[in-house]
């Protein structure tokens, strides 16, 4: 991940579940990530690794993995619809 966030930006995000009876678009976005053609927005977080720099390491390769998996299955879609 390019910009990891910083410790002092992570604290300022409500944790899992503090939002949840405000309604989805009127949820404030903390962090906006680009990942290949997807975006990723942070409304909540678990608090958990803050500067924990594998763990967002960790969760990009899985994020990169499943989106491969899934270009792979649509691919195959696609070849299936042809």
């Amino acid at each position: 991940m390019w910009n990891l966030p910083n410790e002092k930006s992570l604290r300022k995000i409500p944790r899992l579940y503090e939002t949840e009876d405000i309604e989805v678009m009127e949820k404030l976005i903390y962090l906006h990530f680009f990942l290949g053609s997807s975006d990723w927005f942070v409304a909540e977080f678990d608090g958990v690794g803050i500067q924990d720099k594998d763990k967002w390491d960790s969760i990009q390769d899985d994020l990169i993995d499943a989106m491969i998996k899934l270009d792979n299955s649509t691919k195959s879609w696609i070849k299936k619809l042809e």
